[in-house]
């Protein structure tokens, strides 16, 4: 939807502070000069009168999202690969601006967090950090006895999108990096793990107390779990572009490990 059509429709509308229905929960709303596509309390496509568009999920990365977003900018096409969202051949990240023709638009070409290059080398980062956690949490458990489900029923599930959430989850990845996991294992760190498989179980969409179970068994006696491993991985999967978009802007920082650094 070009600029032009935007403010054609919205002439239309009689609720002016509402907007103009696009689709179910989807609204045209005014925002100045410029006009939001509004999915639900988000705006996910802000059109603005110069031809380009600022994009945003709010961290809802659903498949409605993708759908609104691609039928709403006027050219290029979002799709997504091994959970991570792409606009053409560049990782999506929340404040993508692109031009008319769905292009990247880039402030500054030696910008590691502009560049395509940037990008793509920051995702492989973060991409492994987050394998490397789920390694790491399979590692603490097996051997041991992770307790009764009850024992966790303190720790609330929190929500997967808050980014108090995500740099928590972000800091225990960074702590239980191969390059000092051991040294954190032996200090008792490894319990932690613990805690975050709990909210990776309950976090799944099947029976938490019979998964647990499950797990506790194949932990005591000493065998890599599937329920586990599963659990983990869709747990991760859903985290990795919340913790991509942190790290595009600062938010969240990578640390460089040396094998004794903790």
């Amino acid at each position: 939807m070009t600029h032009e059509e935007a403010t054609a429709k919205f002439k239309r509308c009689r609720n002016k502070e509402s907007g103009y229905k696009l689709a179910n929960n989807t609204r045209l709303q005014k925002r100045g000069n410029a006009f939001a596509v509004r999915l639900h309390e988000t705006d996910i496509v802000m059109i603005r009168p110069d031809g380009t568009y600022r994009l945003n999920t709010g961290g809802w990365r659903t498949v409605t999202t993708k759908d609104r977003i691609n039928r709403f900018i006027h050219r290029g096409i979002l799709s997504q690969r091994k959970s991570i969202w792409y606009l053409g051949d560049t990782t999506f990240y929340d404040g993508m601006l692109i031009d008319s023709d769905g292009k990247v638009i880039r402030k500054n070409d030696d910008d590691d967090l502009i560049t395509e290059r940037g990008v793509k080398r920051l995702t492989k980062e973060v991409d492994g950090f987050c394998s490397q956690f789920s390694k790491n949490a399979m590692a603490a458990c097996i051997g041991h006895d992770i307790g009764p489900l009850e024992e966790y029923a303190k720790h609330k599930l929190p929500n997967a999108k808050s980014k108090g959430h995500i740099a928590h989850f972000w800091k225990t990845a960074m702590r239980s990096h191969a390059g000092c996991y051991s040294r954190w294992k032996e200090e008792g760190g490894h319990t932690l793990f613990y805690k975050w498989v709990y909210w990776a179980v309950m976090s799944s969409n099947y029976n938490p107390k019979f998964v647990w179970e499950m797990i506790r068994r194949d932990c005591l006696n000493g065998r890599e779990s599937f329920h586990l491993k599963n659990c983990l991985q869709s747990f991760v999967r859903n985290r990795k572009p919340l913790v991509l978009d942190q790290v595009l802007f600062g938010d969240l920082k990578i640390r460089k490990f040396r094998p004794n650094n903790v």
